[in-house]
């Protein structure tokens, strides 16, 4: 018994920096999506289905841009971090490349919005909700969680991101009261979401003493070459993450947008364990490359996939009342159906991220991603031409192409030997 207490202890003081950024990275997260969950049930009753599902639906519209701001960095800029963690130099040109081009992106995306809203007729006299919602753009700029897990030091931006998710909390329960203060709703947001962001940035340039330097158009031009297929791809995750909130909201309502939110809002918080697997391992598979120890965290992560699905299965109904009442009981189908998107994504992170990714190979993952996009397209263009867009057809859709890039990357990972 001494002797597993003792090799429990060993494995635990070998991995104390993996075991710290897990814990803090899963405080920071289960936050992220705990905390509108807990306001949903205010936020759904006061505001009403059709004006919460226009903030959802601008949301869904911001979330583009904030692809565009993030460029790829999330993952690219963290991997360079975790190499030259050591080299000051190298981590100023690294942090001020990176804020160089998001900043440059976050201005094209406010002239890009301005564009496309007139071309969006669902966005008819909710413009300044556009606008105040690319809150979540300006937070993508300032808030470098990039550097803190690449150096694998979460504790401060948790703090901070803690803080600023409780500031959110108590605001939307003493200033929204009618629809009418939905404007509120993403001010409130931005207040505390920012001032997390300032508060990182002071700790990079205050603190670690890294110092801002305007880069080098060929430096500049290296690290956005670089990150371009990371883009490339995330753009195309999302293109049938995002969009299938844009075409319930198009071509059904806004009250659907509603419904399908929950559900994808629910699923989001039980994927979230992988996530944040994924984002505490990543520094340790792109240094260390073991496949046997990504073979392991596969399996541990396959059963609770499973564990969560059969959870989710049986507590549907349950929780979809609890959260938005008996009006909201449309989700519950929704909600049993998207989430077998649960097992898939434990499991492709593994023939992703960990072993494409980790192993430099953007380009081939770009690909797959791309044809994963237009195969969504594809799907909901034949639906609509042949059937009815619904929101059920766009969960199966989303499903088919989620399967494409299981098997898909699993082949390249295996003919790599990469697993």
């Amino acid at each position: 018994m001494n002797e597993h207490i003792k090799n429990v202890k060993s494995i635990v003081k070998k991995n104390r920096i993996l075991i710290g950024n897990f814990s803090y990275l899963s405080a920071m997260q289960v936050f992220t999506l705990l905390i509108p969950l807990a306001t949903y049930p205010y936020l759904i009753r006061v505001l009403g289905k059709e004006i919460y599902g226009v903030i959802v639906f601008s949301q869904a519209i911001i979330g583009y841009f904030v692809l565009v701001v993030s460029y790829g960095f999330n993952t690219s800029a963290t991997k360079d971090i975790s190499i030259y963690r050591n080299n000051k130099l190298k981590l100023s040109e690294i942090v001020s490349s990176v804020l160089i081009i998001k900043g440059a992106l976050l201005i094209l995306s406010f002239i890009l919005l301005g564009i496309v809203l007139c071309f969006i007729p669902e966005a008819h006299g909710y413009y300044l909700l556009f606008f105040i919602t690319m809150w979540l753009a300006i937070y993508e700029f300032i808030f470098p969680i990039w550097y803190f897990q690449g150096i694998e030091k979460m504790k401060y931006i948790t703090y901070f991101t803690l803080v600023s998710k409780l500031i959110f909390l108590a605001l939307i329960f003493l200033f929204i009261k009618s629809p009418h203060d939905y404007l509120l709703v993403p001010v409130i947001n931005a207040i505390g979401a920012l001032l997390a962001g300032a508060c990182s940035l002071y700790i990079i340039f205050k603190m670690h003493e890294i110092k801002f330097k305007f880069q080098k158009l060929t430096t500049l031009k290296k690290y956005f070459t670089e990150s371009f297929p990371l883009f490339i791809s995330a753009v195309s995750v999302s293109v049938f993450v995002q969009a299938n909130k844009i075409i319930i909201g198009s071509c059904i309502g806004m009250a659907e947008v509603a419904y399908y939110d929950l559900a994808d809002k629910i699923v989001q918080l039980l994927k979230m364990p992988q996530i944040l697997i994924t984002q505490a391992i990543f520094p340790k598979t792109s240094k260390d490359k073991n496949k046997s120890f990504i073979k392991k965290m596969m399996i541990i992560s396959i059963c609770l996939a499973l564990l969560l699905f059969v959870l989710i299965q049986i507590f549907a109904h349950y929780v979809v009342i609890s959260l938005g009442g008996i009006h909201m009981e449309a989700t519950v189908n929704l909600l049993r159906i998207l989430s077998i998107a649960i097992i898939f994504v434990y499991v492709s992170q593994y023939t992703s991220v960990h072993t494409l990714l980790a192993n430099g190979y953007n380009n081939i993952w770009m690909k797959l991603m791309i044809v994963s996009g237009v195969l969504y397209l594809g799907l909901v263009l034949a639906i609509n031409f042949f059937s009815k867009i619904t929101a059920l057809n766009l969960i199966y859709i989303s499903l088919l192409t989620e399967v494409y890039m299981l098997i898909a990357s699993y082949y390249y990972s295996k003919k790599l030997k990469l697993l």
